[in-house]
């Protein structure tokens, strides 16, 4: 009967263990997704502004050319 216990004991050892690695490794994909949020944002805005630059130089070529 002890043997039972000592593999029960043992099984939940080890899968705490697990638990806490799979807790880390959410915590690492979560921080990783919140840094690729941040940089698509960035990107987003620079797309934007690139755009607008873009717009801009065409009104003024169309400007010179007539």
């Amino acid at each position: 009967m002890e043997n039972v216990w000592e593999k029960f004991a043992e099984e939940e050892k080890n899968l705490r263990r697990k638990e806490k690695t799979l807790r880390l490794k959410s915590q690492e994909l979560e921080n990783k997704l919140e840094m690729s949020e941040t940089a698509c944002y960035t990107l987003a805005e620079e797309n934007s502004d690139l755009k607008t630059a873009i717009e801009s130089l065409e009104t003024e070529i169309l400007e010179v050319r007539y």
